[in-house]
């Protein structure tokens, strides 16, 4: 089951029927069919099992995009722009870690889950330093927890554990920006995405998660 998590808005409804209230409303259902103008580029022979890619225009001549190798190394994508969607080459950031996913923000932090479950913030990244400079750890909300994947957007920071708990990160500020601690959501819960709205899309594991 898909589910959006979005403002609450309350509207009133007519006390009184109207002729229209006994009238038999036929639903209808528009069907669409997605066309591209493909087929798809191949970059390289690198093999990734996750990228990402910054979820909003930018005001800057570059775009964001970052992957995962096959292999738990992290890339950047140079030379990502409007005009040239596919960027020129893939430069190798260096780490100490493996990870196993990546997700770009609006505001173009770069936030990954290591192979051991751990999430990391790339801190530094700019025009003249497109890499970043250091990497900071954030600590689990408990020795149990290890998270799979991460998603961040206009609405936060949010990560998926091995049990399927929705944890949301606070505190992140500008002058704080990896934040100061996780609070827990929901259960149940396959995967997330967070773009440039207010919105949470989620996919659940049942009706009630």
């Amino acid at each position: 089951e898909i589910s959006c998590v979005t403002g609450v808005q309350t509207c009133a409804l007519p006390i009184c029927k109207t002729f229209t209230d006994y009238v038999r409303r036929r639903r209808w259902a528009r069907r669409c069919q997605l066309t591209t103008t493909g087929p798809w580029r191949q970059l390289g022979n690198t093999k990734l099992i996750d990228i990402s890619v910054q979820p909003r225009d930018s005001e800057k001549h570059s775009v964001a995009a970052w992957a995962v190798a096959t292999n738990g190394e992290v890339l950047l994508r140079e030379g990502v722009t409007k005009q040239c969607a596919e960027g020129t080459a893939w430069t190798h950031v260096r780490s100490d870690v493996l990870f196993q996913g990546v997700t770009v923000g609006t505001d173009v932090s770069v936030w990954l889950v290591s192979a051991e479950g751990r999430v990391f913030l790339r801190q530094g990244i700019t025009e003249i330093s497109p890499t970043g400079q250091v990497w900071i750890q954030l600590q689990n909300p408990d020795k149990a927890t290890f998270f799979k994947s991460v998603s961040a957007g206009r609405s936060g920071v949010w990560a998926i554990d091995s049990s399927g708990k929705l944890w949301v990160r606070l505190g992140i500020q500008v002058q704080f920006p990896e934040g100061t601690s996780w609070a827990p959501v929901s259960d149940n819960i396959k995967s997330v995405s967070a773009g440039d709205r207010s919105d949470l899309w989620a996919v659940l594991e049942n009706q009630h998660g």
